[in-house]
């Protein structure tokens, strides 16, 4: 939730997956591009996302994509998602 206050004025990217075969092929690229369409469309500046920072493959998509990170937080314990630790890190990225 703290993170999520700190991604207030921009548009907020709730979730972004592909299926593992698909992965490598621009998939994601694509949609991101498609986010950030949408983003200047309803007159935003700024895209944010939340990514596990153990999730190398999408943190690595983030990066090359312009996402920078603005802010960290530790995991939290929580049913859903047992198998990450470490932090949880909010990456923003500025649309023109």
């Amino acid at each position: 939730m703290a993170l999520e206050r700190r991604s207030v004025g921009t548009r907020y990217i709730n979730a972004l997956a592909v299926f593992p075969r698909f992965r490598g092929h621009g998939i994601g690229t694509t949609l991101l591009r498609a986010a950030e369409t949408q983003a200047l469309a309803a007159g935003y500046t700024q895209l944010s996302i939340q990514v596990y920072a153990q999730n190398i493959g999408a943190t690595r998509l983030y990066a090359r994509s312009g996402y920078v990170e603005d802010a960290r937080s530790p995991v939290r314990g929580h049913p859903c998602q047992p198998y990450y630790t470490g932090d949880v890190l909010l990456l923003k990225m500025q649309v023109s």
